[in-house]
């Protein structure tokens, strides 16, 4: 799930705990102010009924409090007896139900503290409220009540969830931009920068990835500058030794032995050579000053004449080398030399994977809007972790061939297509084969 989305989802949920919770307590604190409520109506009414009672004594009519009884009945449906002492009796009001049981009902008596002589001072009042009906009544205004609350809190919660999409995207959209400047960072383009990205923690982390990307971008220099000026340096001393030891070697005087000897030097001063000039060449590459002049030639006759001369390097080797050209390949803008340079690394390295026998096939083809040159052999494969890494600088596969290497050559060509806008890549299965292949853009 992606971080905006989970933050979303945070906070939505935070939302909606939040109304849920304020909603019951709202709910408590209603269903209080219900029970006081009640508390407060039936205490209204004990002093409505015995102030009735005064003036029906007063007016020496007992049917007025009567009439109010009624009204008071139809007004309150949890009234479910009421009855009036009077003339030594007690009587039902007529229009009010009398079979309410006790265990069920709460009594409300009315006893006016009068002391007024005649037939109407003993004039009371009971009042019967039924404990269900109050319950019923209370239980109907809480539903309401919480059907309201509920409506109320999705609708919140629905807004708590469209209002958390924006801020949560909005959190994530900086972590992201974060994170994909910490993956180039990781692909060697310290040179990457972010802007500032506010002055919050995800800010000041933007700030710490921009000085830890300077840091990086000042160590790549030095390393770059440092790898120039060695291998620079390095050329003159080696190229003076190979000169002395080959000058030696072409002398009579030298014994057998001596011979040998200088033959095992001049073989490795030439690979000490060989790896100086392209760790130089690659140090140019990083350092944006590689001698890059392209022009308007044609690819054919390049692949052609770089087939044919490892043509015998392959038949000494005990390997077939076959080609095809397509000669309706447009001319392209490209460095002759440099493209050169690239076959000549496809092609010696499938020399120095394939067993003898095998077999090995140039060819360039127009593909699409491009020139595709790929050089296939039957040689040991590659594995597939190994093809994901095979193009980066000083890497070497393991093989059972022991062929030996820098793990330069396909850094330095990778760069170069890169330098002409085309592509570079690699098809390959453990013991079948690899097929390695440019390209580059007829437009």
């Amino acid at each position: 799930m992606k971080l905006s989305y989970k933050l979303a989802l945070v906070l939505s949920l935070a939302a909606s705990l939040s109304v849920l919770l304020s909603s019951m307590v709202f709910l408590g604190i209603e269903y209080s102010l219900l029970k006081n409520s009640e508390i407060k109506t039936e205490s209204a009414m004990k002093t409505g009924v015995a102030g009735i009672i005064r003036e029906a004594q007063l007016a020496n009519d007992p049917l007025i409090l009567v009439d109010y009884l009624r009204l008071l009945g139809k007004e309150h449906k949890e009234i479910g007896r009421c009855r009036v002492w009077m003339n030594g009796k007690w009587r039902d009001v007529k229009g009010i139900g009398a079979n309410l049981k006790k265990d069920n009902a709460l009594i409300l008596k009315v006893f006016p503290a009068s002391k007024t002589a005649g037939e109407l001072a003993s004039l009371k009042a009971q009042i019967w409220l039924s404990r269900s009906a109050i319950e019923n009544k209370i239980s109907a205004m809480r539903r309401s009540l919480f059907r309201q609350m509920e409506e109320t809190s999705g609708v919140f919660i629905f807004l708590g969830i469209i209002f958390a999409l924006p801020i949560g995207r909005g959190l994530s959209r900086r972590i992201q931009i974060i994170e994909n400047a910490v993956a180039k960072i990781g692909e060697g383009k310290a040179g990457m920068r972010l802007e500032k990205l506010g002055r919050d923690e995800i800010g000041r982390l933007s700030e710490g990835v921009n000085k830890m990307a300077e840091r990086l971008d000042e160590i790549d220099r030095i390393k770059k500058d440092f790898v120039a000026s060695v291998t620079h340096e390095l050329r003159s001393p080696l190229g003076a030794i190979e000169s002395h030891v080959s000058h030696i070697l072409s002398g009579k005087t030298v014994g057998e032995e001596d011979r040998k000897s200088l033959s095992l030097i001049l073989n490795n001063v030439n690979r000490l050579s060989h790896f100086v000039s392209n760790l130089l060449q690659m140090a140019k590459i990083e350092r944006g000053k590689l001698d890059f002049m392209p022009k308007i030639a044609a690819l054919s006759p390049i692949v052609e004449d770089g087939a044919l001369f490892f043509a015998s390097a392959a038949q000494k080797a005990g390997m077939k080398l076959d080609y095809k050209v397509d000669p309706q390949i447009p001319p392209l803008r490209l460095d002759p030399d440099l493209i050169t340079h690239v076959l000549a690394n496809f092609v010696s390295n499938a020399l120095k994977f394939t067993r003898p026998g095998g077999t090995i096939f140039v060819s360039l083809e127009r593909v699409g809007n491009w020139a595709e040159c790929s050089v296939k052999d039957t040689g040991i494969g590659l594995e597939e972790k190994d093809v994901k890494r095979i193009f980066a600088p000083f890497e070497r596969i393991r093989n059972p061939l022991k062929a030996t290497g820098v793990g330069l050559g396909l850094a330095i060509s990778k760069s170069i297509i890169e330098m002409h806008k085309g592509e570079i890549g690699v098809e390959s299965k453990p013991g079948v084969g690899s097929r390695f292949y440019f390209r580059l853009p007829l437009k």
